[in-house]
């Protein structure tokens, strides 16, 4: 048998390849990973980004409601005060026209004792 010619070059390119593959590898993986976190990074700036925003928008609905403004408004339409110097005014509409009434009418009173309505509620016979 006749041995094959190897020059040095090849043999070293030979040995050089498993080595270069393994480098190759890992530096993919590598780039791979920066990427990837280069995305996580942008979202993450995004993210901040959105709750600076709501945090400004909490901070002045913060101020609002700690506003004299706030308090005037909420006793007014809620709690239904007036400030010393005004006065209050009903307006009654009359006319052709029926109007809304804005209280209810009261349900009729029940005249029996609390245990009757209960007596009654169990085993009176419902139609």
């Amino acid at each position: 048998m006749r041995a094959l010619p190897v020059s040095i070059t090849q043999l070293v390119l030979l040995l050089l390849l498993p080595v270069l593959v393994v480098f190759g590898d890992s530096a993919a993986r590598k780039a791979m990973e920066i990427h990837e976190l280069r995305a996580r990074a942008e979202h993450l700036r995004r993210e901040i980004e959105q709750l600076q925003v709501r945090h400004q928008e909490l901070l002045r609905q913060r101020d609002y409601l700690a506003s004299d403004q706030y308090l005037e408004k909420v006793a007014r339409e809620e709690l239904g005060l007036i400030k010393p110097t005004e006065r209050a005014v009903i307006v009654v509409v009359r006319g052709d026209a029926p109007s809304e009434s804005p209280a209810l009418p009261l349900p009729p009173t029940d005249q029996r004792s609390n245990p009757q309505r209960w007596w009654d509620f169990f085993f009176a016979s419902r139609p």
